[in-house]
């Protein structure tokens, strides 16, 4: 989904910004997820991700927004109790923070795993929704991507998309034709 599209759909701002040392943290991760000298040419950081991290932040409800930044927070001391130095995570270098964050994927302890998909699909999220990354992985925005094309609006048979937007074409048994014919179904 580009950038534009996402602003279109969003809630205007409403929550308090990201603190300094939180902000720290997320520049910190963005880069260890997607390093300046990494596979895809624009690191977390170049690619916007604290500033869309901080604005979806801001347009979280008030439980999302406290459990997002109590992750921030475990993240940010995790390497104090669990390594791969025993500093917090923004004091770590570049290895180390690729380390820690190796570790919480690995980890036994169940918390820290979930920690890990947490901040992963958050970080992700940020950084697919800069248009030059999504044009340098070969995604694009498609609104129809089973080329069923438009939703007719005049055939009271065929329903509308679903909240979802999602919709398929089936094959229904055959008719006194014997031949199947197809209905959209959502």
């Amino acid at each position: 989904m580009n950038a534009a599209a996402h602003r279109h759909c969003s809630p205007p701002t409403r929550g308090p910004r990201l603190t300094r040392p939180e902000r720290a943290l997320i520049h910190a991760v963005a880069d260890a997820f997607f390093p300046p000298a990494g596979p895809i040419r624009r690191s977390g950081v170049a690619a916007g991700v604290p500033a869309y991290f901080a604005g979806y932040l801001q347009r979280c409800e008030p439980l999302q927004r406290t459990m997002i930044r109590l992750l921030i927070a475990f993240l940010e001391l995790g390497p104090l109790a669990f390594g791969p130095r025993r500093v917090r995570f923004t004091r770590l270098t570049q290895p180390e923070r690729i380390r820690s964050l190796e570790g919480m994927f690995v980890s036994p302890i169940y918390f820290r795993r979930i920690a890990f998909t947490s901040i992963r699909a958050l970080m992700t999220m940020a950084y697919l929704a800069n248009d030059e990354v999504a044009a340098d992985m070969g995604m694009r925005f498609d609104l129809d991507p089973f080329d069923l094309g438009p939703v007719p609006s005049d055939d009271v048979d065929s329903p509308h998309l679903s909240s979802s937007g999602t919709r398929t074409r089936v094959e229904l048994a055959g008719n006194d034709t014997d031949e199947p014919s197809s209905r959209e179904v959502c």
